[in-house]
């Protein structure tokens, strides 16, 4: 039986061109060996997942088809389809030139956004500001801002607000 991670194997034995679609098939016959009522998440991600590859290999920017190149296209939004009804879960950059009727932009914390790597360099801090412009400028009617009053940080600190 395929598994889960027969496709992670199978795409981390790729040294050259990526190429996922083999990896999806396996995620697809796994697929069918779960209750009726649980393959359908598998499916439509997997579907979710060939739209993305397809995106991204039209996209100019797919010459060495490698997979931190796909999941970088993937997580900056490149490769997403703006569709005008539902939520769309977008970067800052991803939105520029779109307009919502609500917007909300989360981790609004000192250290987050703006970025850390930002703090004592004024090129870099005035970038964020012009993110942070795009960012508040996407919405119609509502917007809203979200930050933590307590966060863990990656090496392990809790950071208090």
């Amino acid at each position: 039986m395929p598994t889960v991670a027969d496709a992670i194997a199978m795409i981390a034995r790729q040294n050259n061109r990526l190429n996922i679609k083999p990896a999806i098939e396996v995620l697809r016959k796994y697929a069918d060996t779960l209750p009726s009522d649980e393959r359908g998440a598998v499916y439509d991600d997997t579907e979710v997942m060939l739209r993305e590859w397809d995106q991204y290999l039209r996209s100019g920017s797919s010459q060495t088809r490698a997979l931190p190149g796909f999941l970088s296209s993937m997580a900056l939004g490149s490769s997403q389809q703006i569709k005008s009804d539902g939520t769309a879960l977008l970067t800052v950059h991803s939105s520029k030139g779109l307009e919502f009727d609500v917007v909300f932009i989360v981790g609004m914390a000192e250290g987050v956004f703006p970025d850390y790597r930002a703090q004592n360099k004024p090129a870099e801090m005035a970038e964020e500001k012009r993110n942070a412009f795009v960012a508040v400028t996407r919405s119609r009617r509502l917007l809203y801002f979200s930050y933590a009053k307590a966060r863990k940080m990656p090496w392990g600190d809790i950071w208090h607000r």
